[in-house]
């Protein structure tokens, strides 16, 4: 049997794995890793370097090999046949590998011994392959928990396993429009439509993410198209009326939202644009009717009531903007929005005291709005409380010295 070398004098020893079939192939820095797919290995072979000073004899010795499961059991034990060492030689690279019939997922270890003496210990992992289906399933339950980056991650694995995976694009761009990634995610629904143009229903999202990049003329383009074949789509409609009113067409804006409500009553967003455009055309009178649904739809949104108690403040109907704002603040109590226009709509209906309570509560909430003050100045004029009057406006002049209103108002 061969001799143990007692005295190798080992001063670097390297251990490195990788895989193969019965033959190992060539030695390759290409092939050496620490992790093996499961549904691929088959023998797993170990490369050792040693380095040592030179004997100026032969020496041959065999080396122990013992293979550890992930539980820590041993798995394998063997030995190689024997190494022989020249005298002059101060390295030598020695391959050799097992396969235990089959592998588990997990950590393996492997210790190499010679003359009782441990000269290397390594370990790789074992892992089973994701299908594309495994991908995608979870790529979906990321989507459903709001991890997009995630979901992302497991589409695009997904993808590079099956490239005409057309759910995987389409999936991954819904997890790119979320994070605001609108370009990838345009490239995604366009790749969905190559691979499955007859779900033509992938120009919705893509449309959407053409409205948030402002691209308006290609997301008009692709809800008009939609809509040649789905007339009745509520989204469709208010994607394009958000596209329409970027560009300035308020009109063909309205248009499309009202179709939107059309076809989905309950469709609270499309109410809100609309009024918002009824609003700044100050067409009061159509948007309050709009924000009673938005009420009705979304009672506890204290905003909803405020936007419709200045609706009803522009349009003379202070009672009813008073009943309003008082309801936004019982929903808010620091809404210094709502407090500013009920103290508005007492200061039109005559009531300045409790005009003048809301302004300073409102002042309380804002200190740094300096136009309370002069608002202020108005009511407590209107109440003979001219000392105060003087008081407010001359704090409103040492913010804003150019304005000539302040010194009117401290004026009278």
């Amino acid at each position: 049997s061969p001799t143990v070398a007692q005295s190798l004098n080992i001063n670097a020893a390297r251990l490195r794995f990788f895989e193969g079939g019965y033959n190992p192939p060539p030695p390759d820095p290409s092939v050496y890793s620490s992790r093996f797919e499961k549904s691929k290995i088959r023998y797993v072979y170990w490369e050792l370097r040693l380095e040592f000073s030179p004997s100026g004899k032969y020496r041959n010795f065999v080396i122990e090999e013992l293979w550890y499961k992930p539980d820590g059991s041993l798995m394998l034990k063997q030995k190689t046949p024997s190494i022989t060492v020249k005298p002059d030689w101060t390295w030598i690279e020695y391959i050799h590998g097992a396969n235990p019939g089959s592998w588990s997922d997990g950590t393996y270890r492997l210790d190499l011994y010679t003359g009782g003496k441990k000269i290397a210990s390594g370990s790789f992992d074992v892992v089973s392959t994701p299908s594309v289906e495994d991908h995608f399933s979870k790529g979906k339950e990321y989507l459903k928990q709001s991890k997009y980056n995630d979901a992302v991650s497991e589409f695009t694995m997904a993808i590079k396993q099956n490239p005409k995976e057309a759910g995987a694009y389409f999936n991954r761009g819904e997890a790119y429009l979320a994070l605001g990634k609108y370009d990838e995610a345009v490239s995604d629904y366009t790749k969905t439509l190559e691979l499955f143009p007859e779900n033509d229903y992938v120009l919705v999202p893509r449309a959407k993410a053409y409205q948030r990049s402002k691209k308006y003329d290609k997301a008009i383009s692709d809800t008009t198209e939609y809509l040649k074949a789905w007339p009745d789509d509520s989204e469709s409609y208010y994607i394009r009326g958000l596209a329409y009113s970027s560009k300035g067409d308020k009109q063909k804006a309205i248009d499309d939202y009202t179709n939107s409500i059309k076809y989905d009553p309950k469709n609270i967003e499309s109410y809100k644009r609309r009024a918002e455009i009824y609003r700044n055309m100050e067409s009061y009178d159509s948007a309050i009717p709009d924000y009673t649904k938005i009420i009705e739809l979304s009672p506890k949104d204290h905003s909803h009531y405020y936007q419709r108690g200045f609706a009803y403040l522009k349009t003379g109907q202070y009672d009813n903007a008073i009943s309003d704002f008082t309801k936004a603040l019982e929903l808010e109590p620091e809404d210094d929005y709502a407090l500013y226009g009920r103290a508005m709509a007492y200061m039109q209906k005559g009531e300045y005291g409790l005009a003048i309570a809301d302004y300073t509560k409102s002042l309380e909430l804002e200190p740094d709005d300096e136009e309370i003050y002069l608002d202020r100045a108005e009511a407590y004029i209107k109440s003979g409380q001219y000392g105060k009057a003087v008081a407010d406006a001359t704090a409103y002049i040492k913010v804003m010295p150019m304005k000539a209103d302040a010194y009117n108002t401290r004026g009278l």
